[in-house]
């Protein structure tokens, strides 16, 4: 089992905001296949976006900004030539 983790995610988003950790645990299997890697993504981007509304309740736009900084984080960290992809299709069809 492997974990992903960002540290200061508050300061990260806005300057002033309180500093929260993100931590996610994934396996190798979970980044076998095309099938895997989006399950496994969904989950990232569930569990991210679970911590960013409890962190930003009322600021719906940093809750996003706070996602994304989560995924982008997840993606170099874990290094993974499948999830690099994914993502990569899924900013393209958000115009991101």
């Amino acid at each position: 089992m492997k974990t992903f983790a960002v540290a200061g995610l508050g300061m990260a988003l806005s300057a002033g905001a309180a500093a929260g950790d993100f931590r996610f645990n994934y396996s190798a299997a979970d980044l076998i296949s095309p099938d895997h890697v989006t399950a496994m993504h969904a989950s990232l981007e569930a569990a991210a976006g679970g911590v960013c509304r409890d962190q930003y309740p009322h600021r719906v736009r940093v809750a996003e900004k706070c996602v994304d900084v989560i995924l982008e984080d997840a993606v170099v960290q874990i290094a993974n030539p499948q999830l690099t992809t994914y993502q990569e299709r899924l900013d393209k069809r958000r115009g991101s």
